[in-house]
């Protein structure tokens, strides 16, 4: 448990400036214009199963973050390498550094939303669930 602890906090350093790249974040305003619009996008919550069933964004596929890597191609078979994708977890720690997962799989459009879903649902944004 330590060495997973040690691994987590070593890539949540090594990706701190990641969420500052504006061109790796998305902003509720950005994300809420682009499901309007009906665009093809893929969306990821990489939080756990139980948050992911607490509170999701409509249409989201939960794969969550400690096996983004491995289970990502997997769950998106069909998808290219330059397809936009939008990933967001609780607070948005996770996402950013999920961002840099898949930014070394080959993917070069992946965006992390700016705050995750609390910051979603405190802007009085729509959230699904299952209670």
């Amino acid at each position: 448990m330590l060495k997973l602890s040690l691994i987590f906090i070593i890539l949540l350093l090594s990706t701190a400036c990641a969420q500052n790249d504006p061109n790796k974040e998305i902003t509720n305003q950005e994300l809420s214009d682009l499901l309007s619009s009906k665009k093809g996008i893929v969306l990821v919550d990489v939080a756990e199963p139980d948050e992911h069933s607490e509170a999701r964004l409509e249409g989201a596929v939960n794969v969550p973050i400690m096996g983004l890597k491995d289970n990502f191609e997997k769950e998106f078979p069909n998808i290219n390498k330059d397809d936009e994708i939008v990933l967001y977890c609780y607070s948005g720690m996770r996402s950013a550094i999920g961002v840099e997962k898949l930014n070394e799989l080959g993917y070069t459009n992946v965006k992390s939303l700016v705050g995750g879903i609390s910051k979603w649902k405190k802007e009085g944004l729509p959230v699904k669930s299952t209670e």
